[in-house]
């Protein structure tokens, strides 16, 4: 018998389409909308990953309706400026094989 695990090649039942907005400062704090299809608040837990770098940060995610979930974005004051791409989690399913670029641009203080 031979076993073919499928669930990171076809992905979870739900997708992201877009985000906005698609920047933001790197102390985070940004109110996200993150536009998709086949979310359900019944998932449970949503989780927001922000992947830049080696170390992924995450938010957590709070269901609207079935195409929009909202989350702050995380400060990424440790690693700098940069883009990250966005994935979405919802209870135990896996993260979204669909993603969007978030932009994190460095904060100017006028002193």
């Amino acid at each position: 018998m031979w076993c073919l695990p499928v669930g990171n090649i076809t992905g979870p039942p739900y997708a992201i389409d877009k985000i906005k907005p698609t920047v933001g400062p790197l102390t985070g704090k940004t109110k996200l909308s993150i536009f998709g299809a086949g979310f359900k608040e019944s998932y449970g837990q949503i989780t927001v990953r922000f992947s830049g770098g080696k170390t992924p940060v995450d938010a957590i995610g709070v269901f609207k309706e079935e195409n929009l979930i909202e989350c702050e974005t995380p400060s990424f004051e440790n690693f700098g400026p940069k883009k990250c791409e966005i994935r979405v989690s919802c209870g135990k399913y896996d993260y979204t094989i669909t993603s969007a670029e978030f932009t994190y641009y460095l904060n100017t203080k006028a002193e």
